[in-house]
């Protein structure tokens, strides 16, 4: 994962987190897979979370946060990478 953007109430979108991360030679990537434009997907072992600092704390308890995902892949000795956004979800915030 590599950001994280909050709706707020006038419908714009906010950074609550972007992360970074480098290669140095140590990841062992997964072979491509086409895709095509409109099919369906699930990306798994996407292991990440996050944090609402108390000053965020929304009334009514929950959010709407949309997630930047990166997908690398390899194919042959070549190496691709595109960012992800997914849909808008609707999450609870316990309190």
């Amino acid at each position: 994962m590599s950001g994280v953007q909050r709706q707020d109430e006038t419908g714009e979108w906010r950074t609550l987190q972007a992360h970074h991360w480098y290669d140095f030679g140590q990841i062992q990537y997964k072979m491509c897979t086409t895709v095509r434009p409109g099919d369906a997907f699930e990306l798994s072992e996407v292991d990440t979370s996050t944090v609402l600092r108390k000053d965020e704390r929304p009334s009514p308890a929950y959010v709407v946060l949309r997630f930047h995902l990166e997908s690398v892949c390899k194919e042959g000795d070549e190496v691709f990478w595109q960012v992800l956004v997914t849909e808008p979800v609707k999450a609870e915030v316990p309190h």
